[in-house]
């Protein structure tokens, strides 16, 4: 894989009754800024399994003032062929409180990778660690409100229609570990046959015969959901400040977009009643005739999720930590409630390291999962013209029985308005992901 990235921006600010930029939100109500900003990416895989090669391209418009913020980004990706629409909102400031409505990210939670409750945008996986926020996530259509009650407090009122776009098995079960762990989180039901007989329908996705399999037994079968009250997602956030930490409460009733996918129950008691050796011919055999259906339905359903979460510093460390309780979450077959804790933290020396943990445990099937994402920045050395500087992701998930590894070292060059970075992606699962290398060009002007 190798991606080829080109980035530019511009931004510009009108400034009226000769006040000055420090003054700006104190002292004239005329006063308005406005932004434009452009980014795009080029990239080309020297395989295609997860991702296609492309040129993605996103245009971003800001302009603000005292009352008001409005915002529109468009987004071109050529595998598309056409242009969307990647964020639209509005945002209108009262004396206590503040309405937004629009397509946008709305981030809930502090852990960056691994946060069980940032339900509201997925993860583009493939721009993990970008700093745009609107690139790395994906924006859905929301209506927020943020009541300020003292200038310590918010509370969020978050209201999200169920949107079809966002109805992708496997975007999501990316988000929960960057690739590493894809899929078994989904596949450990607790039976094995159950397991057995998932695999072959789902992992063929993620071999190189591409996405045949999700087209075949699962893309065709999910049911086209219209906005409804039964179908939306309502949140309620609360935020307080107290000195250098933050703590926050979160509540949700929402609409999966995780599907519950039944399988063919004449199919598991075959498989159960064979011999061990017998049951991947069996299994085999029958994915290969098309009058055959494995997948007898595929639902959405309602959940309910609490959660906690708090953001410190202690000197030149920041710890952060999110606990929540889902009383449904989809495996093969079942639904399971689910308690996840996850702890994250940084430190800024002459090294910079990121470490966010996560834990899961589905009661009902006895079923834990492990996840670990370490990040770890040398401090650039200036060779020539040129800042430069290591840096290595390694990302680790245990679940049941098994256990996946994906490292990726790089090295990063900087100067001026030029980022070059020599990336090589090692999976320990080369069924899943081969070994990769990743070249990226990044230019601002």
């Amino acid at each position: 894989m190798v991606f080829l990235i080109l980035k530019s921006s511009y931004a510009f600010a009108v400034y009226e009754d000769n006040v000055s930029i420090n003054d700006i939100s104190v002292n004239s109500e005329s006063v308005e800024a406005q932004e434009i900003k452009g980014t795009v990416y080029a990239q080309h895989l020297s395989n295609e399994v997860l991702f296609e090669s492309s040129i993605f391209a996103l245009l971003e418009i800001s302009k603000n003032n005292q009352n008001s913020d409005f915002k529109f980004g468009l987004a071109f990706d050529s595998n598309q062929q056409e242009a969307q629409i990647n964020t639209f909102s509005y945002t209108h400031y009262f004396d206590s409180y503040e309405i937004k409505i629009g397509k946008f990210v709305s981030k809930v939670g502090v852990l960056d990778f691994f946060s069980a409750i940032d339900v509201f945008n997925t993860t583009r996986i493939q721009y993990y660690d970008e700093e745009d926020i609107n690139l790395r996530k994906k924006p859905s259509l929301l209506a927020q409100v943020n009541f300020f009650s003292d200038e310590e407090s918010t509370l969020s009122v978050i209201v999200a229609p169920f949107d079809n776009d966002r109805r992708s098995y496997i975007d999501q079960a990316l988000s929960i570990s960057l690739g590493s762990g894809v899929p078994y989180y989904l596949l450990n039901s607790g039976d094995e046959d159950i397991d057995l007989i998932a695999r072959p329908i789902l992992l063929p996705a993620y071999e190189g015969g591409g996405k045949q399999a999700l087209d075949r037994y699962i893309d065709g079968k999910l049911p086209e959901e219209h906005i409804s009250i039964e179908t939306t997602t309502v949140g309620l956030n609360y935020l307080t400040y107290h000195e250098q930490a933050t703590f926050g409460v979160m509540l949700l009733s929402g609409y999966s977009h995780i599907p519950l996918i039944t399988l063919d129950e004449d199919l598991i008691q075959a498989v159960a009643n064979l011999d061990q050796e017998d049951k991947g011919t069996y299994i085999s055999n029958y994915l290969t005739k098309d009058e055959n259906e494995p997948i007898k339905s595929i639902e959405y359903f309602r959940y309910h999720l609490a959660a906690i979460y708090a953001e410190t510093s202690i000197q030149s460390f920041g710890l952060r930590a999110e606990i929540s309780y889902r009383d449904k979450f989809p495996l093969i077959n079942t639904l399971t409630e689910q308690v996840t804790a996850g702890i994250g933290i940084d430190h800024k020396g002459e090294l910079y390291n990121n470490l966010e943990m996560q834990y899961i445990y589905m009661p009902e099937q006895d079923i834990t999962a492990y996840y670990a994402l370490w990040q770890l920045n040398f401090e650039p050395v200036r060779i020539g013209e040129w800042d430069t500087t290591v840096q290595s992701t390694t990302s680790y998930a245990v679940l049941e029985n098994e256990d996946i590894v994906a490292f990726i070292p790089a090295i990063k060059l900087h100067r001026k308005s030029v980022d070059i970075s020599l990336e090589y992606l090692m999976h320990s699962q080369q069924e899943y992901m081969d070994n990769m290398a990743m070249l990226s060009v990044k230019a601002v002007f």
